[in-house]
């Protein structure tokens, strides 16, 4: 749900001048001119389009397209040794949702509450009861959590829902994470899980669709946060089941998915259509984490001995070198790499076109978190 009342819609908008007030002047779709803050001449963005106290039609800037498309242009464009003059940059995919599109979030617990980190310091929990990146349920388990003082004695929160259709009910998951030594734990365990039972049962019973309660335990933040060797179901499923691209997925609380799944069949469907696959071919998905991609590919192609395509889609990292050098033996006709950080990712696809077998063919980016400046984007390279 938007936060700025009377909203008409959203727009890809793009600033043709400034105003003599200083803000930038879009034209939108019917051809009204709009005036909209922080924007400049030549600047591709997403708008909100709401309705003044004078009922005239205004817009409020949600996102900066044109920034994100410099970022990949100019990463993979720029650099010594790629020698790509003439390589065409697809225009980025845009998100089609602002609001309310994750399907997962943690928040930070302190004796006042649940919070986020402020942007900029790293560091001074934000309080936070209604999160627009959320959806209204997980909002709902968030608040009442905090009535329960969930957050008393717990490191973070995370909710996460999936769904088995896009038009069908959520169902929702809580993991409390607990921060302890392994000692102290011992001793400490059963009281604590004793406290998250009560929370569960009584969240469960104000939110139906709250169907499962986790909780993970590690010595430091990191372990409680990231870890899954502490992790036990308290109440209710150890899983859910999420659709996506046609599959259905069975979520735990420690899988990765993408947290935007509308725009993550977008960035699947672009994967596929850049790898271009035959019926005989046989894939390698590197990173395969939940195995979402190999699964969309998995439908349009068959096993051989031979690889023919390589998806990868690596941590911020990248690759190694020894990953580097097996991609160049095993002499895939095409790899398709994804990537959520373009530097690391231009460095990979440098190295690769310097040994001499790969050329880039394409560059795709694909706008999967509005309101940041990330973006995913997907390099098809060949032989």
């Amino acid at each position: 749900m938007s936060p700025f009342p009377g909203t008409i819609g959203f727009q890809q908008l793009q600033c043709s001048r400034l105003a003599v007030g200083g803000q930038g002047v879009c034209l939108s779709a019917s051809g009204e001119e709009l005036l909209v803050d922080r924007c400049l001449p030549g600047e591709l963005l997403t708008a909100e389009l709401k309705v003044s106290k004078k009922g005239l039609a205004a817009a409020q800037k949600l996102q900066q397209l044109t920034q994100k498309q410099l970022q990949i242009e100019e990463t993979f464009c720029q650099p010594a040794g790629l020698n790509l003059p003439s390589l065409q940059i697809e225009q980025i995919e845009p998100c089609g949702y602002h609001y309310g599109y994750r399907n997962k979030m943690t928040f930070t617990s302190n004796m006042q509450g649940f919070g986020l980190y402020h942007f900029a310091s790293g560091s001074g929990l934000v309080p936070v009861t209604d999160c627009h990146l959320q959806d209204s349920t997980a909002n709902l388990l968030l608040q009442q959590a905090q009535q329960l003082q969930l957050h008393t004695f717990t490191e973070a929160l995370t909710i996460r829902w999936a769904d088995l259709n896009s038009s069908g009910p959520r169902h929702y998951m809580i993991i409390a994470h607990i921060r302890a030594a392994a000692k102290l734990w011992k001793k400490k365990r059963e009281a604590v899980t004793a406290r998250l039972s009560k929370v569960a049962k009584h969240l469960m019973a104000q939110q139906p669709a709250l169907v499962s309660f986790a909780a993970r335990q590690g010595a430091t933040r990191h372990d409680c946060l990231t870890s899954s060797a502490g992790e036990f179901v308290v109440a209710g499923q150890a899983h859910l089941r999420q659709h996506l691209c046609g599959l259905n997925f069975i979520v735990s609380p420690a899988s990765f998915m993408q947290t935007n799944p509308a725009q993550a069949e977008a960035l699947y469907g672009m994967v596929l259509k850049a790898a271009d696959l035959q019926p005989t071919d046989t894939v390698l998905d590197l990173f395969c984490g939940a195995g979402a991609i190999s699964l969309v590919l998995a439908q349009h192609c068959q096993s051989r001995p031979d690889i023919d395509v390589v998806v990868a889609d690596p941590a911020r990292a990248g690759m190694g070198t020894h990953l580097l050098q097996f991609l160049q033996d095993c002499k895939a006709r095409k790899i398709v790499y994804v990537s959520c950080n373009p530097q690391t990712q231009a460095r990979d696809v440098q190295e690769l076109c310097r040994r001499g077998n790969y050329a880039v063919k394409a560059v795709q980016p694909c706008d999967m978190f509005p309101h940041t400046a990330h973006v995913e984007c997907i390099v098809t390279l060949q032989i």
